[in-house]
């Protein structure tokens, strides 16, 4: 199911030279749903800002495709090659709300916070959502011009100072640097994430996050390269191979060799 409200401030005029809303609404879709929206074809000049509030979003942008997850903002621009919702197979679906912007110099503003920082801010401490609330109260749509482009200013102060700010380290960045550090060790996911203090659901998302994949397939993915440079290299048995790349025994290795490459090492031992 796909339920998407719309709502017009009042005070918005199609020349107001401020950067104003003009629309806010909700849009709230169901797991197993497709739903996918490109900015392409929409007026150039205007952006659209969405609060996700539950779950997960996939936004394509500048060619790359993000799974951005609840809480966050999302900050698109119309015009753009950028799209943004959902496909039939994701596991899960989403509920945001959303204020269409307008107003003078707004296309370089979107750049200029983008530029480093990319389209989505987390916003686990729901700093984010303080900025909105005023914009999503049901007063706001009767308010004038002069103070709605004040809300929506501090909105974009804040939005810059989160980008300039560096970024936390948090328990599921540590576990990730773990497994940088050294992917070739015989790691327990679980272990890593509880040790690190995050779970595995969190280590998860960072992973798909940060390399577009899960932990489990990142380390294959290290350890198989690896596995292939010393057989290449020879002078040392599948076994050796196997526990210096991290895999317990050597049938596990060629079962994900098999699965790389369709071949499997013969090499004995």
């Amino acid at each position: 199911m796909i339920r998407f409200t719309v709502e017009r401030f009042g005070a918005s005029g199609s020349d107001c030279p401020l950067v104003v809303p003009y629309f806010r609404g909700r849009h709230d879709l169901e797991a197993g749903v497709r739903c996918w929206v490109s900015n392409r074809q929409r007026i150039p000049g205007m952006a659209l800002l969405q609060y996700l509030e539950v779950g997960s979003m996939q936004v394509r942008w500048q060619g790359r495709m993000l799974l951005v997850h609840a809480p966050a903002l999302v900050l698109t621009a119309f015009g753009e090659d950028s799209s943004y919702g959902c496909e039939d197979t994701a596991q899960e679906g989403y509920h945001s709300t959303w204020l269409n912007i307008d107003g003078h110099g707004l296309a370089a503003l979107c750049h200029h916070l983008r530029a480093q920082h990319g389209p989505a801010w987390p916003d686990p401490h729901g700093v984010l959502a303080s900025r909105l609330r005023p914009l999503l109260a049901p007063a706001a749509l009767r308010l004038p011009i002069a103070a709605l482009a004040r809300l929506c200013a501090e909105l974009f102060i804040t939005l810059h100072e989160l980008r300039d700010a560096p970024p936390p380290i948090g328990a599921a960045a540590r576990a990730l640097a773990v497994l940088e550090a050294d992917p070739f060790q015989p790691w327990r996911l679980e272990r890593v994430a509880a040790d690190n203090g995050c779970s595995r659901a969190q280590l998860f998302r960072l992973a798909r996050q940060r390399w577009g994949m899960s932990a489990k397939r990142w380390l294959d993915r290290q350890r198989l390269l690896r596995a292939e440079q010393l057989l290449h290299q020879g002078g040392q048995r599948v076994a050796e191979v196997a526990r210096l790349v991290g895999y317990r025994s050597p049938q596990v290795l060629n079962r994900h060799l098999r699965a790389l490459r369709g071949t499997v090492r013969r090499t004995r031992g």
